[in-house]
């Protein structure tokens, strides 16, 4: 039995690709999210208290 028929297969591989790229893509993110998570939220919650409760001597 020969391998090359196999070799040359090439289906899936661009699927393959995109599996990666969107993996890729996750850890990035939730690596940033991990990083500047925090800091964002210390940002945020000051103006989400003034939207919610109208206090801006938050």
């Amino acid at each position: 039995m020969s391998h090359q028929p196999l070799l040359k297969d090439d289906r899936g591989v661009s699927t393959t690709e995109y599996l990666l790229l969107i993996v890729l893509i996750a850890i990035a993110g939730w690596a940033a999210w991990t990083r500047f998570g925090q800091a964002v939220s210390e940002k945020i919650a000051p103006t989400s208290a003034v939207a919610v409760d109208g206090d801006p001597r938050v």
